[in-house]
């Protein structure tokens, strides 16, 4: 077995590394699901004000883009749901 390195998380790597969570993990899933999020969207994360505060913080780790208040998966964002929480799609 290859020695750990302090980057070497399991399964959850990309996870760790960014600092992702539960709430996140749940509004990228959302976004995969709904096609993107804006101010009046049908869904949010309790309220608007945390959806957009979590957007933006996914914004930060490059998992989401934002262009004129309309979010979307980056092709980061997309590879980390389809190889880490496709199955809860």
């Amino acid at each position: 077995m290859a020695p750990r390195t302090k980057y070497d998380f399991g399964d959850n790597m990309l996870a760790n590394v960014l600092g992702i969570g539960q709430v996140q993990k749940e509004v990228l899933l959302a976004l995969c699901r709904y096609k993107g999020w804006k101010a009046g969207c049908g869904w949010v994360q309790t309220n608007r004000l945390r959806t957009s505060h979590v957007l933006d913080s996914l914004v930060n780790r490059g998992l989401v883009s934002v262009t004129q208040g309309s979010y979307q998966l980056t092709k980061d964002g997309y590879d980390f749901v389809r190889s880490k929480l496709s199955a809860r799609l």
